[in-house]
């Protein structure tokens, strides 16, 4: 706290807080009313408490069931998470915690501006377009994420490196910033360079990438067993399946990228790519391109194109959250950059120009904001279901196995035999709510599995709440 003293600062402190709690009711309000799903919720609600009992990182929603997380995606960062699975144990806590994670990072945006523009105010307006740029707002409510730890580490590194000059705890959080993911290496290789020869930091930067680089080949050299297989390719999905070819091993992979570097184009629809490139950078009216720290795009750019996957390289969903912390320190030092243009400008008339800058990117990301669609109470209107669907609930006993659709399962207490739809599982309860969100069916798809489930036999409706059903195995009697 001591880093916010001034009254506009405790102003800005004070509006943070209110953004944390208003966040906090619509993550709320949007579980109740059945807008999270086990995909990507239960998958690390149900890893985090498995581990607390004894079964490290495992969950039952992957395609073997019951698999270790982290031979999926290589996150330690959740350890970080666990003490807090000690006083709450359950899918808000995860959502809350994305929440604060965010929260956080604006603080750090904040406190990196106020050093950069020397403006206050200027300052909190820029943690301000933060909060409320549509794709910080679209990777905060899609269910949890732990790339949104990413921004918060990268951030707070930066800032104790060229803010706070103290090496430590820039070491710190770059190592933290691994942590989150197995591809994070790549980023803060880069960002290491950066340091080096940007900020004249030549120790602290090369050996920043020497060390993302061994643990990079570590993890996937190593540890993702997905990636030392050669079968499913799980780490890095689409990104592997395409470089890996007929090798097997990172040093391989590694060499067959750079050996290929056409590979990377291919099958990228450019159209949508610039479209979508045009939606990160014209609400920040251009300005992280006006700066040599817009270097630190193309990292985040070139491995989504990698990835081959539409989402990732359009940067959808939570994809963005690896390019969020670049695509801000550009802005900040591009504002300062357009700050120092105006020199030649009398400074009342260089106050003013510089403020009206300020103002429109505000205002740009207040218009552009999906803040207006995550507020609408039309959003929300599944919480009318809320109680009858849980009054279902109760009616399945607690060792019993459950199928049910993906928006249902973060509702349902934990149990070993949980299963989700469309694999049945031989489950002895099947949950459905055909007007919910029925993924993986779409909504023509769940009218004639519903009918299926009675017709052939195997189940029974055994009670039925509005639209939500109720289904109960038939035990077949021995002959």
């Amino acid at each position: 706290m001591g880093q916010f003293q001034k009254p506009k600062e405790r102003l800005g402190l004070v509006l943070l807080i209110l953004w944390i709690a208003l966040f906090i009711g619509l993550r709320t309000l949007q579980h109740d009313s059945f807008g999270t799903n086990a995909c990507d919720l239960s998958i690390f609600d149900y890893s985090l408490h498995s581990t607390l009992h004894g079964q490290l990182m495992a969950d039952p929603f992957h395609s073997k069931g019951w698999e270790n997380l982290f031979a999926i995606h290589f996150a330690p960062v959740y350890f970080l998470v666990l003490p807090l699975y000690l006083v709450h144990d359950g899918p808000l806590t995860l959502l809350y915690l994305q929440v604060l994670l965010v929260g956080l990072t604006a603080a750090f945006l904040f406190l990196i501006a106020r050093h950069v523009l020397k403006i206050r105010w200027a300052a909190l307006a820029v943690a301000a377009a933060f909060l409320f740029f549509r794709h910080t707002l679209t990777a905060l409510m899609y269910d949890f994420h732990q790339e949104l730890f990413f921004p918060l580490f990268l951030l707070a590194a930066y800032f104790f490196l060229a803010v706070k000059r103290k090496p430590v705890l820039y070491f710190l959080f770059a190592a933290l910033a691994l942590t989150v993911k197995e591809d994070m290496p790549l980023y803060i290789f880069f960002f290491g360079l950066f340091v080096a020869i940007r900020l004249k930091e030549k120790t602290l930067g090369f050996v920043t990438s020497a060390f993302s680089l061994a643990y990079l080949a570590l993890v996937l050299g190593l540890i993702i067993p997905a990636f030392r297989a050669q079968e499913g390719l799980a780490g890095f999905n689409l990104f592997l399946s395409t470089y890996a070819g007929p090798q097997g091993g990172f040093i391989q992979v590694a060499w067959y990228w750079l050996s290929h570097p056409g590979l990377l184009l291919r099958g990228v629809d450019f159209g949508d790519l610039l479209k979508k490139l045009g939606d990160l950078l014209f609400p920040l009216l251009l300005f992280p391109v006006t700066t040599t720290y817009g270097l630190l795009l193309i990292v985040p750019v070139v491995v989504a194109l990698a990835s081959k996957m539409p989402q990732f390289y359009t940067f959808g969903l939570y994809y963005s959250a690896t390019m969020l912390p670049f695509l801000f320190l550009a802005l900040i030092h591009g504002l300062k950059a357009f700050q120092d243009r105006l020199a030649f400008l009398k400074p009342e008339r260089k106050r003013k120009v510089f403020a009206a800058a300020v103002l429109l990117l505000l205002a740009v990301n207040l218009a552009n904001s999906n803040f207006w669609r995550i507020i609408q109470p039309a959003r929300y209107r599944a919480l009318a279901d809320h109680g009858r669907v849980h009054s279902l609930m109760k009616r399945i006993p607690d060792e019993a196995s459950v199928a049910a659709q993906s928006a249902l399962i973060p509702h349902l207490a934990k149990r070993r035999a949980i299963f989700m739809l469309p694999d049945l599982g031989g489950a002895d309860y099947v949950l459905v709510h055909p007007g919910l969100n029925p993924w993986p069916y779409t909504r023509e798809e769940m009218a004639p599995f519903l009918a299926s489930l009675e017709a052939e036999g195997r189940y029974e409706l055994l009670a039925r709440e509005g639209e939500a059903r109720l289904f109960k195995k038939i035990r077949m009697e021995s002959p």
